[in-house]
């Protein structure tokens, strides 16, 4: 398995934890050969990550949105991550991925590792978490669908440093005692499926990371929200990784004959059923 699906699998593993968990009944703790070694503490403002261990290697997935406006606005995504796309160096989910980062790291290194060991993954909000975090820390990670990000890690930055944006605390809580480092995504990779909610996102806002895309074939049949799916992307690189495109072959054959009926779905179920064997079971 390649690692890009093994992250498209962690990515979309992180739904189904935290409030507003995607599945109800028993979590179990391993996926492949990955255990879960932490969650995110219960929180107000609906962050959830988890991490996971492989033998000397590590990996924090970053839950994307489940709750947009909360119980009251300000303990939802929007208010405590989406302004991370506008720039903010200071949501409250910047501050928590930071610190899951954190926690993480100080596991790794009590056990013999660096930063090296761990790789980041996330899907919409969690993608953005995660090239907010990689880019702040030098670390490899995975985005799909993300949110953009770089304007707040710029920000994170040109706060961190002396000048008039200068902010102590927050160079602090980023770095601790060390120098800040200028950030750095070039162990950064990311995907996104074509036509989905968030490209004109990072388009308008210039984000300079390429996103190679995933051809789902359906811009016409799903709108941009469908579109912008983990379960569609994670079956969208299986497909790529095997050579699997019938599916696409059998939908311009639809489109050409005038039946506008949605076939994706069946065409990749054998890509549904193999990941299925991937994912952890759960019982209601």
């Amino acid at each position: 398995m390649t690692d890009e699906l093994m992250n498209a699998i962690l990515a979309m593993n992180a739904y189904d934890f935290g409030a507003s968990k995607a599945l109800d009944g028993t979590q179990h703790m391993q996926i492949g050969n990955w255990t879960i070694t932490n969650i995110a503490p219960p929180n107000d403002h609906n962050f959830s990550a988890v991490a996971y261990v492989n033998g000397s290697n590590y990996e924090i997935s970053y839950r994307g949105t489940t709750d947009v406006l909360g119980t009251n606005f300000f303990n939802g995504d929007l208010w405590n991550g989406w302004t991370i796309g506008s720039g903010s160096d200071e949501a409250a989910d910047v501050n928590s991925a930071i610190s899951f980062y954190q926690s993480v790291l100080q596991t790794v290194t009590a056990n013999g590792g660096t930063s090296a060991n761990i790789t980041l993954t996330g899907h919409s909000l969690g993608g953005g978490l995660t090239g907010l975090v990689g880019t702040i820390y030098g670390v490899k990670g995975y985005l799909f669908d993300n949110m953009p990000f770089e304007l707040a890690a710029a920000n994170a930055y040109t706060d961190s440093i002396p000048g008039s944006a200068y902010n102590p605390d927050l160079a602090a809580f980023i770095y601790g005692g060390s120098t800040p480092t200028p950030n750095d995504e070039s162990k950064l990779s990311a995907y996104a499926t074509i036509g989905e909610a968030l490209t004109p996102l990072r388009t308008t806002g210039g984000q300079t990371l390429p996103v190679t895309g995933l051809d789902s074939g359906a811009t016409d049949e799903l709108n941009s929200v469908q579109l912008h799916s983990m379960a569609l992307a994670a079956m969208l690189v299986y497909a790529s990784d095997n050579g699997i495109t019938d599916w696409s072959a059998r939908l311009i054959s639809c489109r050409s004959s005038g039946m506008m009926t949605w076939r994706l779905r069946p065409a990749l179920e054998p890509t549904r059923r193999k990941l299925g064997q991937l994912q952890p079971r759960y019982r209601k």
